[in-house]
């Protein structure tokens, strides 16, 4: 396979850490309400500004409950902005919320991520 088909695999079948404080993070998101609800401007307008200031393809404001996955607002996914939902464990952002990272995730080529 070529490089970027061989890493999609491996990112598809690593899970991500569940982080040490996932109960408080947890109570935290059901408690803003926030997962299946309408799109909202102010959500919408930092992802824009996101994806201007970085020049980025794709950008998304996503959270993440026990087993999914959940955009808020995304931009440069066209077909699937408003309905982007997938499992948990399927992409980076759950990898973001497992590591402990404070600072913004920027992937510059998903194909060149090993």
């Amino acid at each position: 396979p070529r490089r970027g088909e061989a890493t999609k695999l491996r990112m598809a079948f690593v899970p991500a850490p569940i982080p040490h404080d996932e109960e408080e993070r947890i109570a935290t998101l059901l408690e803003l309400e926030v997962m299946d609800t309408e799109t909202e401007e102010v959500f919408d307008a930092i992802a824009a500004v996101t994806k201007r200031i970085f020049d980025a393809k794709i950008t998304s404001i996503t959270f993440i409950d026990r087993s999914r996955q959940w955009s808020k607002s995304c931009f440069g996914l066209d077909n699937f902005c408003g309905t982007l939902e997938t499992p948990r464990d399927s992409g980076f952002c759950s990898h973001v919320v497992g590591s402990g990272r404070k600072d913004p995730l920027v992937i510059p080529d998903t194909l060149e991520v090993s």
